[in-house]
């Protein structure tokens, strides 16, 4: 097979963020639509994917008429298991986790192995928890990789489930929480939040909601009020359930009912799961670290060039070797304060029962026995 005889549906469309949901039979027309379709110019190929499943994902270029010259377009082709048929892509070609294939064009569609089509949408949001998000002609609703609806769309607002299982809807302007585990079992009002946030183990009482116009996060409490308003880039959670959350590149730690409860000037925050994290300056050239309570305090300011990843025990007390300046090395203690002066050149924590610190030549224990 030559590639300059692929066919290549050239219609430029811009990629949608939900799937509207339509009958098979569109679908089958649509998918035929796209195998009839005519080519303007010789397809580029850039590399050749190949599926489990037997189809091939084939991502080039293709060239189109624009305002009297030729321009390049990103391209993506489907080469069925069956024959050396190319069912040209403008978006995307995804290969699920059960073997079907999604299919990003103008539409979308979702094919089996046999390449039957399973289900035919305006656009698909990204599979998360096996579910994405979909339009149908009412509103808003869940799929699964089958392309079958697990929850009705006829929601103004659905997200994916998050890490708890617990899925955002909107519908008449009130929030409701839908339990993955059972797209029946709807939160029956607003007083009901509650009792369903303490059923679900470690999970905070406020959910990320996306607007998908910013694609800023915010945060929404139990009793359907937004606690945030849509200004964060990312939201993770710590051990304990509180939040740390990045707006405008830099971090900062809410608690566990959304509330800021530090400054957000952190080039990072990591989780050392010990009632601290740790934290870093914005400057990637000059690093400095300190450490922060979960109650957002600083315990430790961020005055230290190195500070180790996972606490050291000493007689079952946790605690952290710290470098404030070159060859300056020294012990904080678990939350923070400073065990040993910051004058060693090395620390050797290797036994446990004895670290030791390099100090002018000599080995010396950095606990008193």
């Amino acid at each position: 097979m030559k590639f300059s005889d692929i066919i290549v549906l050239w219609l430029i469309v811009v990629p949608g963020r939900f799937l509207f949901s339509q009958s098979v039979e569109e679908g089958e027309k649509y998918l035929d639509s796209l195998i009839n379709a005519s080519i303007l110019e010789e397809y580029h190929i850039d590399s050749i994917q190949s599926f489990d499943n037997g189809f091939q994902k084939v991502v080039s270029w293709v060239y189109y008429e624009c305002n009297g010259d030729i321009c390049p377009y990103p391209a993506v082709g489907l080469i069925t298991p069956k024959a050396d048929t190319i069912a040209p892509i403008l978006l995307d070609v995804v290969l699920l986790e059960n073997g079907n294939i999604l299919i990003n064009s103008s539409k979308s569609l979702i094919l089996d192995s046999e390449m039957k089509v399973r289900s035919y949408y305006k656009s698909v949001s990204q599979y998360k928890r096996n579910l994405a998000v979909a339009q149908g002609d009412s509103g808003y609703g869940l799929i699964n990789m089958n392309g079958e609806e697990v929850l009705q769309p006829n929601y103004d607002y659905v997200q994916v489930p998050d890490k708890w299982g617990r899925i955002a809807t909107k519908k008449e302007g009130k929030w409701k929480i839908v339990n993955e585990d059972n797209f029946l079992s709807e939160t029956k009002s607003q007083d009901d939040f509650l009792s369903f946030y303490d059923s679900i183990s470690s999970a905070p009482k406020v959910i990320e909601i996306i607007d998908p116009g910013t694609n800023k996060i915010g945060l929404w409490i139990q009793e359907g009020t937004m606690v945030q308003p849509y200004k964060y880039d990312e939201v993770d959670y710590l051990f304990n359930g509180n939040i740390i959350a990045s707006k405008e590149g830099l971090w900062g730690m809410l608690d566990i009912q959304g509330q800021e409860i530090s400054q957000f000037r952190y080039g990072e925050i990591n989780d050392t799961g010990y009632a601290v994290v740790i934290i870093s300056g914005d400057n990637e050239f000059d690093p400095s670290y300190g450490l922060l309570n979960y109650e957002g305090a600083e315990v430790a300011p961020m005055e230290y060039n190195r500070i180790s990843t996972e606490p050291e025990f000493y007689k079952n007390k946790p605690y952290w070797i710290v470098r404030k300046k070159a060859a300056h090395w020294g012990l904080l203690g678990f939350l923070g304060e400073e065990l040993t002066p910051m004058v060693y050149r090395k620390i050797d924590s290797s036994t446990p029962d004895d670290p030791k610190g390099l100090l002018n030549g000599e080995w010396v224990s950095l606990f008193e026995k």
